[in-house]
């Protein structure tokens, strides 16, 4: 089947919103921990915020994570979807 006629089931992006957003939680915990692992470890959650979300921080934040999870599912979906 073309990906043409895969974007037009509900069963397609069913699987696509399936693996997007579990894979879109792992990012931002990654970040998170890859960001301010050490201000987590010291219960610093000032800092962490600080660091992520202050000051229109979460705006390219959040937006590449969505992005790039959105993609990884349309990707795993296609390959998946028969």
């Amino acid at each position: 089947m073309k990906f043409s006629q895969k974007i037009k089931l509900k069963k397609f992006w069913n699987a696509v919103f399936r693996v997007a957003i579990p894979f879109f939680l792992f990012l931002v915990i990654i970040s998170i921990l890859f960001n301010s692992f050490t201000a987590i470890i010291a219960g610093d959650f000032a800092t962490v915020s600080k660091i992520n979300f202050d000051d229109n921080n979460w705006i390219p934040f959040f937006s590449i994570k969505i992005v790039a999870s959105f993609l990884y599912g349309l990707y795993t979906a296609n390959k998946n979807f028969k």
